[in-house]
């Protein structure tokens, strides 16, 4: 998982090259499967692939985002705004969960 690279943070757009670059196809050594999501500083989010996650997982996510205070005071990070997303998610697709949603950087299937 990194950042989708279409993002106004340096640091998020430089972990998403990053990521991109260093798991690039190889052989039998490739990354399979990497999948890049939404940050507060996400300027156009193109999603393709949406999983559904429990109202416990979604939680767990709240929960861990507690952890940034300081962009949470600063209006960065917008709990409700996550859980309305996530919900969103879930209604445009159909689904009575959650749903969380990814742009895949690549995904590599083996035959």
């Amino acid at each position: 998982y990194a950042h989708y690279p279409d993002d106004t943070h340096q640091d998020h757009l430089n972990c998403s090259k990053t990521v991109s670059a260093a798991a690039r196809p190889r052989g039998n050594n490739s990354v399979n499967e990497i999948y890049l999501y939404e940050s507060p500083s996400t300027k156009k989010f193109e999603p393709h692939i949406f999983v559904e996650i429990s109202p416990e997982h979604l939680q767990k996510k709240i929960e861990a985002l507690k952890c940034y205070r300081t962009q949470i005071e600063k209006g960065i990070i917008n709990l409700e705004a996550i859980q309305i997303q996530a919900k969103l998610h879930g209604i445009r697709h159909k689904s009575k969960n959650y749903m969380e949603a990814f742009a895949p950087n690549h995904i590599l299937k083996r035959l």
